[in-house]
């Protein structure tokens, strides 16, 4: 007689052994990894199987889950963890379009800000450039006055410490031209981005970043 025989028979015996005997010990049962139904108390062969039990009239007992191997508790965890950062995700986004539609009560509203914002910057960039030119008749007058001192004649220390801090203002107001620029430009990316969003969200096509129920 084989092991799957003789495992037939156990099951087939327990209620006849109850009413033979008095409470016997539970007959466990599980179905091993190759298919196999295995009555007894082989847990080496139960391993990585939900473990059930006989009740004495021979009906199965609610069956003991086998317990998660580490790469199964590994991706529960990181399961879990990405739902958890999908979940924030999605709130920060949800708090970010309430305040965006909150701030904004029409589309005209969201570009008149964009307007301030830039008219700011562009002011800047105006005062800057006046500066600028007025910079420039000045290096022009030193260059004047400097060609009265061609070598071997010295330029007075005067002379060419105005001329080199004249320069270096130039230089000052250059850098500050190009910084305003390039904040003009990310004032519009953002504004831009903003208004996408609002138009979105006003036709009810806006998506959060994920679902953490789909997760």
């Amino acid at each position: 007689m084989n092991r799957i025989e003789r495992s037939m028979l156990a099951a087939a015996l327990v209620p006849l052994a109850i009413a033979a005997r008095g409470a016997p010990p539970a007959i466990s049962h599980c179905i091993t990894p190759d298919g196999r139904p295995l009555y007894g108390d082989n847990a080496d062969e139960c391993k990585g199987s939900s473990i059930g039990t006989l009740n004495q009239d021979g009906s199965q007992k609610e069956p003991v889950t086998a317990p998660l191997t580490q790469e199964q508790k590994t991706g529960k965890e990181r399961s879990g963890g990405e739902s958890d950062r999908c979940k924030e995700r999605s709130e920060r986004q949800f708090q970010r379009d309430f305040a965006l539609l909150d701030r904004y009560p029409s589309e005209d509203d969201l570009q008149e800000a964009r307007y301030r914002e830039l008219g700011d910057r562009l002011r800047q960039v105006d005062q800057a450039n006046e500066r600028l030119k007025a910079l420039i008749a000045t290096a022009r007058d030193f260059a004047e006055k400097a060609k009265f001192f061609e070598p071997p004649h010295r330029i007075p220390d005067d002379l060419k410490k105005g001329r080199d801090f004249n320069r270096k203002l130039e230089e000052i107001e250059f850098q500050r031209i190009a910084g305003d620029a390039l904040e003009i430009q990310h004032i519009n990316d953002k504004y831009d981005a903003d208004l996408r969003r609002y138009r979105e969200l006003v036709d009810g096509t806006g998506k959060m970043p994920c679902n953490p129920k789909n997760d």
